[in-house]
């Protein structure tokens, strides 16, 4: 491209340097060397051109690279944020599930604990009582250690 610059560049210096017709916009160039400067311009013009092409067609294939890599980000980018929204979103119900199984598994497991006490509450009611009538010894027995003292109809409530 410089050399296609320069050749013109020539040129325009060849006209400017002409000599100039009295009272007249005319000049007097040598037209042997304006031709061979402007066939010098002609050969280089079309591998120029065809240069210029190439560059042109390796810009736009650069840009359509570009255009298509932008979407596949920004389409990579949703896909991330839509997937990182639906993460949430489950891992929000998994966490409202985990607390509702935890509230009725406490729940099952006091109602058990409540019925296990009362269970509990009544054997050691009759322990109590099954110790007091080991402790007093019935009438008519005199030692308080015999235990064969204690009568078959008594009965130990368990």
């Amino acid at each position: 491209m410089a050399d296609l610059q320069g050749a013109l560049e020539a040129i325009v210096a060849m006209v400017l340097d002409a000599r100039g017709m009295p009272l007249s916009a005319s000049c007097i160039l040598n037209r042997a060397e304006l031709l061979t400067a402007l066939e010098d311009l002609r050969g280089r013009l079309p591998a120029e051109i065809a240069q210029a092409r190439r560059i042109l067609a390796e810009r736009d294939a650069i840009l359509d690279d570009a255009r298509r890599e932008r979407h596949r980000i920004a389409t990579d980018t949703d896909i991330v944020r839509h997937a990182e929204a639906e993460a949430e979103q489950l891992l929000t119900k998994a966490r409202d599930a985990a607390e509702a199984a935890r509230s009725e598994f406490d729940t099952y497991v006091d109602g058990k604990l409540a019925a296990f006490e009362v269970v509990l509450s009544r054997t050691l009611a009759s322990v109590a009582r099954g110790r007091a009538r080991l402790a007093t010894p019935p009438p008519g027995t005199r030692d308080r250690d015999d235990r064969s003292a204690v009568s078959l109809g008594d009965r130990i409530d368990w």
